[in-house]
């Protein structure tokens, strides 16, 4: 099991859908150890998909702090318009997981 990886609009209306009732959630990337240079933790991919946040104060990510991991987050705590931000590492979120299986000496992400 790891920390959930985004790779499309559908996963990550999916993993929007599961958010809801929180204000953010841990997702599985982090731009460790080269600042800027966002990656999913494993398998050490790029992010070949985004949704960082866009307001008209803050554009994600902002490395503000050395924020290093990447979160799903409520931009504002009145509506339910989630997006990526950076984050530090050490923040209190809740989390989403991934689990591999073996399909035929194959290895599968659920989604």
């Amino acid at each position: 099991m790891r920390l959930a990886t985004i790779s499309n609009t559908d996963e990550d209306q999916f993993v929007k859908s599961l958010t809801k009732r929180s204000n953010g959630v841990w997702l599985g990337g982090s731009d460790m150890p080269n600042e800027g240079d966002w990656h999913w933790n494993k398998p050490n991919l790029p992010l070949a998909f985004t949704n960082w946040g866009r307001s008209a104060l803050i554009k994600q990510p902002d490395n503000i702090f050395n924020q290093d991991c990447l979160t799903y987050w409520r931009c504002d705590p009145l509506e339910t318009n989630y997006q990526w931000a950076d984050a530090s590492c050490g923040s209190s979120f809740y989390f989403i997981c991934e689990r591999i299986v073996r399909v035929d000496s194959e290895t599968w992400p659920i989604e």
